[in-house]
């Protein structure tokens, strides 16, 4: 299940224009997980984000984006989703969790 989905971020990434002719399917995948999670910074705005995954996702995450890579794409604090968690204002929450 999870190839499934790693092959359909590779697959969306391909479309980018910014991958190269040797890309890797892991370059792709990588590049597509760096477009879901800059996409609120759409308007031009750099801001720090939540990063809110479960589990299916976070085995998707776990061998593409290490914590210093999240740092890089403004992700300040990532969590999973069925874990306590404190109420965070005035900051950008990003899911990445599996459609059930």
């Amino acid at each position: 299940r999870v190839h499934g989905t790693l092959l359909a971020l590779a697959c969306m990434a391909a479309a980018s224009p910014s991958i190269a002719a040797g890309a890797t399917l892991r370059d792709l995948q990588i590049e597509a997980v760096r477009a879901f999670l800059s996409a609120s910074d759409a308007g031009g705005d750099e801001a720090w984000k939540l990063l809110v995954y479960d589990s299916y996702c976070r085995d998707i995450l776990s061998p593409l984006m290490h914590v210093g890579d999240l740092r890089k794409l403004m992700v300040t604090l990532h969590l999973e989703l069925h874990s306590a968690r404190q109420p965070v204002h005035d900051a950008v929450a990003v899911y990445f969790i599996r459609p059930t």
